[in-house]
């Protein structure tokens, strides 16, 4: 080990060679199956490394002592050799002197990384190292490790495999570990089923969008293109199904994603339709709106812990009709909140009706404020705004810059409550994010589900908080 860390200048390579050298003379590793070739050792070490940097090796060489560093690599090792053909995870616990070592394999799919920090979050837990290589495998009818090969293109009965390596903070009891294995299967089952039919629910949306383009009306065309602009990416599918306004039962099948998951469609059909969610006659009616988001006060089981949004797009028959409303559920992506709200189609109108109303132009400093105001608000939160709304939280806060200002919205269940916080530049200082969020919590009695700080340019520094209310809320 001491020759190891006084040579600071090997090559990432040259350093994967020694430490291979270290494992293949550990007691541990010449009592491994047959299958624990020396070759497949060394490509395993290439591709769990390979998004490691060579400074991360040597400090934790430093800090965890030789012993525990390549006991770490071949407890990794021991973890990829078996993998159930019946299940859809493979999830296995290793214990140290100090931690638990919780190892992975799945499939290789989207998100996998996002659902196994969302599951270890809800029993307050948090990895100190979480390594995500992906390998090709070839494995025998039982699930042992045969090879790990460079590529699958030649192959098809290698598969792409997902690793995952994470040292929890501290040691497990065995009811820990039951609980965080129900979780964990069931969060990976969810993500699986979820992103097998992303590209059925994508081509839903596709197919709606398009119809509403050949539409020659400008709402029509609004709601095209801000479909086309969520299905490149900036919208997560969790679900899809057609709800009939026109037989007696409701929802036709197919149905996609969470909306067949039997225990999780009820908790989202739980809380009732808001009354005049959509205002429905026998015809259409123009200044009726032809798409609806609806927040969820229910959180996505897969993913990350945001709030379930749910797009409800009306389906218009050849006579003005309506016939029923098609519904797609998920979350905004992340790439859908680098956008802002003047970036996203249909809301750029908007802008300008706000403008006009404050009779000003955007080439102007005070519309350029204006403007400015409207893009401080998150993206997400904004497309549930009226401009009734939009227009009056402009005019508060353009017209009173050094006050604190208080915005706050509903969801439609009256289940959940955003709270929007304006703290002028000079009023901030660093500890009024966590005295205000604990004021809010005491007084309201609400749960936080999400909590972010928001600090550019902008004349206000902007506290956002996300609260689920409970029962005998002061709300």
């Amino acid at each position: 080990m001491s020759s190891f860390l006084s040579h600071n200048s090997l090559t990432k390579q040259e350093a994967l060679q020694r430490i291979l050298k270290f494992c293949c003379q550990s007691f541990d590793f010449l009592n491994q199956q047959p299958s624990s070739s020396i070759q497949n050792l060394s490509d395993f070490l290439e591709h769990f490394f390979h998004h490691v940097s060579l400074d991360w090796i040597h400090s934790s060489l430093h800090q965890d002592g030789f012993e525990k560093f390549t006991q770490r690599i071949l407890t990794a090792w021991k973890g990829i050799h078996y993998r159930s053909p019946e299940q859809n995870s493979t999830l296995t616990f290793h214990d140290t002197k100090d931690q638990t070592i919780l190892l992975a394999l799945n499939d290789d799919q989207p998100f996998l990384v996002d659902t196994m920090v969302l599951g270890l979050k809800q029993q307050g837990l948090v990895g100190d190292v979480m390594i995500h290589p992906v390998l090709n495998v070839k494995r025998d009818g039982q699930g042992f490790l045969q090879n790990i090969l460079k590529s699958n293109a030649t192959d098809p009965s290698v598969v792409c495999e997902s690793f995952i390596y994470v040292s929890l903070s501290k040691i497990l009891n065995s009811e820990q570990k039951q609980i965080l294995l129900r979780i964990l299967n069931q969060a990976f089952l969810r993500l699986s089923n979820v992103t097998n039919e992303f590209p059925i629910m994508h081509h839903h949306l596709e197919s709606v969008a398009k119809k509403y383009s050949v539409q020659k009306d400008q709402s029509h065309a609004q709601v095209a293109d801000f479909l086309k602009w969520l299905g490149q990416g900036h919208f997560i599918y969790m679900g899809y199904r057609y709800q009939s306004f026109k037989t007696q039962k409701p929802f036709q099948s197919p149905c996609y994603g969470l909306y067949c998951d039997p225990s999780f469609s009820t908790e989202i059909d739980q809380p009732k339709m808001p009354q005049n969610f959509f205002s429905l006659g026998r015809h259409f009616k123009t200044d009726q709106p032809l798409l609806r988001l609806l927040k969820h006060p229910v959180l996505s089981p897969v993913v990350r812990d945001l709030r379930l949004e749910t797009l409800h797009i009306l389906e218009i028959g050849a006579q003005d009709e309506v016939l029923g409303s098609h519904e797609f559920l998920g979350i905004f992506s992340r790439t859908f909140f680098t956008h802002l709200p003047s970036q996203i189609p249909t809301f750029s109108e908007r802008y300008f009706n706000i403008l006009d109303r404050f009779s000003l132009s955007p080439d102007w400093h005070d519309g350029k404020t204006i403007i400015h105001i409207l893009n401080s608000l998150p993206a997400d939160e904004i497309l549930y705004f009226s401009d009734e709304d939009l227009f009056t939280t402009c005019q508060r806060l353009f017209d009173q810059p050094n006050r604190l200002h208080l915005i706050d919205r509903f969801d439609s269940f009256h289940q959940s409550l955003t709270l929007l916080i304006y703290i002028p530049v000079a009023r901030y200082h660093s500890d009024i994010e966590k005295k205000l969020t604990e004021t809010v919590l005491l007084f309201l009695n609400a749960r936080l589900i999400r909590c972010y700080l928001l600090k550019d340019d902008f004349f206000f520094v902007r506290l956002g908080l996300v609260l689920i209310l409970r029962p005998h809320s002061y709300l």
